[in-house]
């Protein structure tokens, strides 16, 4: 879903809670999330999501308070409109079809494909010393 709007000023304003940070501060003040596979197109993956959640349960907002119950009750003070996006649910369809992409900027649900080779795997095992199997 694109998130239209979040509010955290009542959640802010709760007695005990001492910071609420939402995607958009976030995305303001840190990079985005590093990944080991190299990419030629920038994505904007954040440790909260920022202008779309793409997946359900992923982070919107973070909350530092007195203790749990107190950041409890400042997440649900938190207002936030969404609108809806296609599903993505047969990982099959995802990639040959796709009716929503998870990164807009990819054009595409495959974010990265290689080959590896490691040689030849039966002469391997038949060398062994020892294999393992279960």
């Amino acid at each position: 879903a694109r998130i239209v709007s979040i509010n955290a000023d009542k959640a802010r304003q709760l007695h005990g809670v001492h910071a609420v940070l939402t995607g958009h501060e976030v995305g303001r003040l840190t990079k985005p999330i590093s990944t080991i596979i190299p990419f030629n197109t920038f994505l904007p993956n954040y440790c909260l999501a920022v202008d779309k959640v793409r997946y359900v349960g992923e982070p919107v907002a973070a909350i530092a308070a007195v203790d749990r119950a107190t950041a409890e009750d400042a997440a649900e003070l938190i207002d936030i409109e969404y609108e809806p996006l296609p599903a993505v649910v047969d990982p099959w369809k995802a990639i040959q079809s796709p009716d929503a992409l998870v990164f807009d900027e990819l054009n595409s649900n495959v974010i990265w494909h290689d080959k590896f080779s490691y040689g030849e795997v039966d002469t391997a095992f038949a060398q062994a010393a020892h294999v393992v199997s279960e």
